[in-house]
């Protein structure tokens, strides 16, 4: 059985432990903001992503 987070937190710490967990897949939530906004906030959770494959 697979497991999967939706919405989760970009704390490192709760993403190790997830992971640690069996989860297999986790996803963040992006809030709707301008433009300039949503880019930089994208970058940021590409940043956290990175870190954590």
């Amino acid at each position: 059985m697979q497991f999967a987070v939706f919405g989760g937190p970009t704390t490192p710490k709760v993403i190790d432990g997830f992971r640690e967990a069996g989860v297999e897949r986790y996803t963040f939530l992006l809030d709707t903001l301008p433009e300039a906004e949503t880019l930089k906030a994208l970058d940021e959770l590409a940043e956290v992503a990175a870190a954590h494959r």
